[in-house]
């Protein structure tokens, strides 16, 4: 998980992955800020008891100095529903457990607050339940609970946050890109559009970016 430091804009923080040693697929659970001016990487302590699980993803609250951290896969290769709060402090990261209720377990899902309605949303992952998926739920962040609302198909969608009657539209697109795993999505509010690529699938590594017009 890699991202901005909400109380400190000079800096980026990084929490987990994967490493090749002993083996590859390594779960890591070190801490590291990283200096945005100057490029130099810092080691941090971490307080509390962290998820356990790696490969899960950061949302971020306007206004809020902490993080929400959820889902990941263990040591084991599971994938147990797990959500965690995680402020930084200096050379440190605390954590804490939350009492969210209804969630799933998911690797690598989407995670992102959606401020216009005070919510986190979760969409796709995988779990040890289902596989992959494109399945959307919600956070409410005033009764701590989680609702599922859209379930995707095959292929390219956009996500409608309409509340109440929100749900995946197909869009036409050309030129979609292959399918794959371990890519990379950003949401460009200024254009109004997605911007996605990179990962890998059994076809190889890719080095592409895409863009869709939303």
């Amino acid at each position: 998980a890699f991202w901005l430091d909400a109380a400190d804009s000079g800096r980026a923080l990084l929490y987990g992955g994967f490493v090749y040693k002993p083996r590859q697929f390594t779960p890591a659970t070190d801490a590291w800020s990283l200096d945005l001016a100057s490029g130099a990487w810092t080691r941090l302590t971490t307080t509390g008891t962290p998820p356990g699980a790696t490969g899960g993803r950061i949302a971020t609250r306007p206004g809020d100095p902490g993080a929400l951290y959820l889902g990941g896969i263990n040591p084991a290769s599971e994938t147990p529903y797990l959500l965690s709060r995680l402020v930084p402090s200096g050379a440190g990261l605390e954590w804490t457990n939350t009492s969210a209720s209804g969630g799933r377990g998911d690797y690598q899902p989407g995670f992102f607050f959606d401020a216009k309605r005070d919510r986190y949303l979760s969409l796709c992952g995988a779990n040890d339940t289902i596989g992959w998926h494109c399945d959307v739920r919600a956070l409410d962040t005033g009764t701590s609970a989680w609702t599922p609302f859209a379930t995707a198909v095959d292929g390219i969608e956009v996500l409608s946050l309409e509340r109440g009657k929100e749900r995946w539209l197909k869009p036409t697109a050309l030129h979609p890109p292959k399918n794959r795993a371990s890519g990379v999505a950003v949401f460009d509010a200024a254009r109004e559009r997605m911007i996605a690529g990179l990962g890998n699938s059994n076809e190889g590594v890719f080095a592409d970016l895409y863009t869709l017009q939303l």
